[in-house]
């Protein structure tokens, strides 16, 4: 089966539920990351409010979801979307620079942040 999300330049897969959801990143006609949702009869967009870019990578069973996006400076952060809201996160300690990975049913969140020189790992619940 070849997923491609409508009007993409480029669609990458980035995760899959036991449902059989699948969490995408497409490539726009402005060359941005935006991301979809494919239920396996449609593709629902989803991108972090006010982001210049929104990444999907990981999504559980309840259809939570972890993002990495750009706000309008370019800078890269975290978000959750949670019960069709969306919640930003960053690391006090390198703002700016969190990224979100995966999401499990537990709503433990793992990611990573930048603090300028080194790259590091991160594990979170809300």
């Amino acid at each position: 089966m070849t997923l491609d999300v409508p009007g993409a330049s480029q669609t990458f897969a980035a995760d899959i539920n036991n449902h059989g959801w699948i969490i995408l990143d497409w490539i726009d006609s402005r060359s941005n990351y935006d991301g979809a949702l494919y239920n396996g009869q449609k593709y629902t967009t989803i991108n972090v409010p006010g982001a210049s870019q929104s990444i999907p990578n990981g999504l559980n069973n309840a259809g939570d979801a972890v993002f990495s996006w750009a706000d309008s400076s370019g800078n890269f952060r975290g978000a959750l979307l949670l019960c069709h809201t969306f919640y930003e996160f960053d690391d006090p300690e390198a703002p700016g620079a969190a990224y979100g990975s995966g999401i499990n049913d537990h709503e433990v969140i793992v990611g990573s942040y930048f603090d300028g020189s080194t790259t590091w790992g991160f594990q979170a619940t809300h």
